[in-house]
Order: structure tokens, then sequence, then C-alpha cells
């Protein structure tokens, strides 16, 4: 078999292949499409939960919308915020970054933005030193001296 011949049968095999599998992967995408009352029904249980100050089943809720239907961007932005909340934004640090790069509203892009200003700010207050002083003393009163002991120690966030 020539290299020319061998690569139109290769070419054409692929897409031969690729023919045979559309179908499939069309049934699996609808049979995968999402639930809409469980969507909804998650959405509304994980806004209760945070409305009643209980954000680990909030953030338990809205993942089940999330991966329901991971094109939801505001179930998406409900999950960030809560994380961010948390004090766990560098979970989802690398999502906000990516929405900021995709063909977004400007709005939604603002909010994304506007996260990773949270995160990095959160970050900030947690990094430096920290230095500690202790002194303590006794004057002896026969003597008349006074004994200080003096220590330093400094610690890197």
């Amino acid at each position: 078999m020539s290299h020319n011949a061998a690569h139109y049968s290769l070419k054409y095999g692929l897409i031969g292949l690729l023919i045979a599998g559309v179908a499939p992967l069309q049934a699996v995408a609808q049979s995968a499409t999402p639930d809409d009352t469980v969507i909804k029904t998650e959405r509304r249980a994980a806004q209760q939960a945070l409305a009643s100050g209980n954000r680990v089943e909030a953030l338990r809720r809205i993942e089940i919308v999330v991966r329901a239907d991971p094109s939801d961007l505001s179930a998406r932005f409900f999950r960030a915020q809560l994380l961010v909340s948390m004090g766990r934004g560098e979970e989802i640090r690398d999502e906000i970054e990516l929405l900021t790069m995709l063909q977004l509203p400007e709005s939604e892009i603002r909010k994304a933005r506007a996260l990773l200003a949270k995160i990095d700010k959160k970050e900030k207050r947690l990094n430096g030193k920290v230095k500690v002083r202790v002194q303590t003393g006794y004057a002896d009163k026969i003597t008349s001296k006074t004994y200080m002991l003096s220590m330093a120690k400094s610690f890197d966030l």
C-alpha cells in the first residue's frame, strides 16, 4: 500500500468512525439533559440554606445544580461566592479566571473579577510576618537592682 493510499484509508476510516459515533453521542446527550425540576428544587434549597446561615448545606445543594447543568453560570457564580465567603476561594480561582476569559456579558465578567479581587484581598491579609516580644522583669528590693528577661520571636504567615 502506498503512502497516499494509507493516508487516504486512515483519513476516511477515522471519518467513518466519527460518523458512526455521532448517533450514540447524540442519544447520550439527549438522555443527559438536566432535569429542570431537580435544578429548581436544589437551587431553591441552596438559597434557603444560605438564608438560614447554613453555607455548607447551600454549597452542597448548589454543587448538585452545577453537576446537573455545568453551563449554568448563575449556579457557578453562586458556588464561587459561597466558596469565597467560606475562605475557600483558592479552590475556585481557576474557574473564575476562566470565566473572565469567556465571551460573557460585561456584567458577568465584572462579577468574576470582583470575586478574584476578594480572593486576593483575603490572601494578602494572611501574608507577612508577625513579631512577638515578651518581656518580664522584677525588682530586687534588697539590692535595688532590676532584672529583665526579654524574648522576641518572628513568625511567617
